[in-house]
């Protein structure tokens, strides 16, 4: 055999080879396609792929359960994952390889709906409650989808449910704070009867309190909390956003109202590293307001704050997803070791927010010292829609 034909069959080899090398191909147990994903030159994902269930027949593909996009081995843009019912579970963005945005602008509306729908079933089976008096169904299920829209958002568990005297414990708390004529922690007694003192007391001390909201307006209220009179610890917010919260009361009185919510943790806690408001990713806009403060609670056991911890907030490079620039200038800056929503917190309170819908922004956390070795880096990226 010559050496042109060698090479030749050689040639051919090679190039048979690398067509039968151009995807990356698995199947499931039954022999149905799981995934077909093209590779380039370099043997790298690239381009849009689907997986799909199990069919239970070979060579028959099943509902579709995942579809997304690799870029030079790296998953890039949107990825999106259904039930076996082909509906959508889950819709997240990425840059190269980097989760950006969590949950995309159409699956937070989903899910939004998704929550009041939950809230008003979870109410409902409730039945009967303890105080007559106690807010209307419709307004608790709104205080609920309100308050786990916010913990969706934040990256914690949106399955906080009310307790029944809990839910007792702030209507009594709500009407006592309309008794005296202000909100106040640890009230003085106006002359009721001991046990509905002391069971409004218990709301007052557990609750955040309020004085000119009701009803699902107040959420938004506690997680505003940029007031001079809250904004050097965001308790409130940091209450309603604590990862390992399992269960709320609310009551409405005249002007006043409480949440009761500094109650028990689950048993089985979140593995969430840190919680921040505004969260990573897309924030509606009627959602935060320029004026908020902005914080970030690194979780006891992943982070320890040290004395220069800082945050600090950049316009985001929309070709680079980085930081841009300077960061913003603050006005107001603390770090809480309070306790509330059983964390620290490191808080920073911008002047001038350039907020409108599609303002994004890159959030650095500095001074912060990694416990975890699989603890995330402390910056994100805000866009507001």
């Amino acid at each position: 055999m010559n050496h042109r034909l060698v090479n030749i069959l050689l040639s051919m080899f090679l190039v048979s080879a690398l067509a039968a090398a151009d995807y990356d191909t698995v199947n499931h147990d039954d022999g149905s396609l799981h995934y077909k994903i093209k590779l380039n030159r370099d043997g790298q994902r690239d381009g849009k792929y689907t997986c799909y269930f199990p069919s239970g027949k070979p060579k028959k593909k099943g509902k579709k359960q995942e579809i997304g996009t690799y870029k030079d081995g790296k998953l890039h843009g949107m990825r999106s994952f259904l039930n076996e019912k082909s509906q959508l579970i889950k819709e997240e963005l990425y840059f190269f390889g980097d989760l950006v945005y969590p949950s995309s602008e159409r699956f937070i509306k989903m899910k939004f709906e998704m929550l009041k729908q939950e809230a008003k079933a979870s109410v409902a089976a409730m039945g009967t409650l303890k105080n007559e008096n106690a807010a209307s169904a419709d307004v608790l299920a709104a205080v609920l989808a309100r308050a786990n829209s916010y913990r969706f958002l934040a990256g914690v568990p949106t399955d906080v449910a009310f307790r029944d005297d809990y839910i007792h414990y702030a209507q009594e708390g709500a009407e006592l704070c309309q008794a005296i004529g202000n909100i106040n922690h640890h009230p003085k007694n106006p002359g009721w009867p001991e046990q509905a003192f002391k069971d409004g007391y218990k709301g007052c001390s557990h609750g955040n309190l309020f004085n000119g909201r009701n009803g699902p307006a107040t959420i938004d209220g506690y997680i505003d909390d940029s007031d001079d009179s809250n904004r050097d610890r965001v308790g409130h917010r940091r209450w309603i956003l604590w990862k390992d919260l399992a269960h709320i009361g609310h009551g409405d009185a005249g002007r006043m109202s409480c949440l009761y919510v500094i109650g028990e943790a689950k048993a089985e806690k979140s593995p969430v590293p840190f919680t921040s408001w505004p969260s990573k990713g897309f924030v509606p806009m009627n959602m935060f307001g320029a004026h908020y403060a902005w914080h970030c609670a690194p979780q006891k056991g992943w982070y320890s704050i040290e004395k220069n911890a800082e945050l600090n907030i950049y316009h985001l490079n929309p070709k680079t997803y980085k930081k841009h620039g300077d960061p913003l200038p603050i006005k107001f800056r603390n770090v809480d070791k309070g306790g509330f929503g059983r964390s620290h917190a490191i808080i920073a309170q911008p002047d001038q927010l350039p907020l409108k819908a599609g303002a994004s922004f890159v959030v650095e956390v500095t001074g912060v010292k990694k416990l975890k070795e699989n603890a995330p880096d402390l910056s994100w990226v805000v866009t507001f829609f």
